[in-house]
């Protein structure tokens, strides 16, 4: 049986909003929503609204991935948003945190086909039916940071899956940007709030990356292959390598299908 992640806010977790309706800003087009945010960050402040922590873009014409991937959609297809998080929550599980947020939400929907692959790819198997990238800078307040996602919702790239696809429904209450933006504030939040070995057992229920047999794309041009074996409590995956658990902090993975 599938774990059940649609429970809206787990007993004893803060209902703090930190990103309610009026914190939101919407524009029909940018360029990155993450790179505006990382300027309300510098300057303290979006358009004269010092409310402004969520930024959403109809369409944004140079999103960016992990790596410096490029992240495309035609306006109405995906859920393209970047939050600022300010200094006392950036930390190295931020990524990790806006993953599973996104996943519940993806779940509360009926996606429970969809998981985690390490650090934070929302995946349906091979495809991705979100993204995920944060940056962080230094502003007049310390260091903020902008976490990004892009979430297909009714339509998806080549190679990729969206939530109409993987639900079997166009309604709006299903794909809607407006909704999704509110329950993932929402979860957003809820995790935000949590102790870390509570997020980490959560993250760890949610990995579909653990006991698969994976390659490790290292940023220094350098590869291995060996079986994803944990996740330690700094969110890095554990990789058994020819009998060495090897520790990955930054990297591509890649799971490796198994030979027939």
């Amino acid at each position: 049986m599938k774990p059940d992640h649609t429970n809206p806010v787990p007993a004893g977790f803060s209902l703090q909003r930190r990103f309610p309706p009026e914190s939101r800003v919407w524009v029909t087009s940018t360029g990155s929503t993450n790179a505006d945010v990382l300027g309300w960050a510098a300057s303290g402040s979006a358009l004269g609204n010092a409310a402004a922590r969520v930024l959403v873009a109809d369409y944004q014409s140079a999103g960016r991935g992990r790596l410096d991937r490029v992240w495309e959609a035609r306006a109405g297809d995906a859920l393209l948003v970047s939050f600022l998080v300010e200094a006392a929550e950036v930390n190295g599980l931020l990524p990790l945190v806006l993953g599973v947020a996104a996943l519940d939400v993806v779940h509360q929907r009926g996606g429970t086909n969809a998981g985690l692959k390490w650090p934070n790819d929302v995946m349906v198997g091979s495809q991705k039916l979100a993204g995920i990238l944060v940056e962080v800078t230094k502003g007049p307040g310390g260091v903020a940071a902008a976490a990004g996602i892009g979430m297909n919702l009714a339509a998806a790239p080549d190679g990729a899956i969206s939530l109409a696809s993987l639900t079997g429904s166009v309604d709006d209450s299903i794909v809607g940007v407006a909704g999704v933006l509110d329950d993932l504030c929402g979860r957003f939040d809820t995790w935000l709030s949590a102790s870390r070995p509570d997020f980490i057992d959560a993250y760890r229920e949610r990995c579909v990356t653990l006991g698969q047999q994976v390659r490790v794309d290292r940023i220094d041009g350098t590869s291995f292959d060996g079986r994803a074996t944990g996740i330690d409590d700094d969110g890095r995956l554990l990789v058994d390598h020819a009998g060495q658990s090897v520790v990955v902090q930054a990297g591509d993975v890649h799971h490796l299908r198994p030979s027939s």
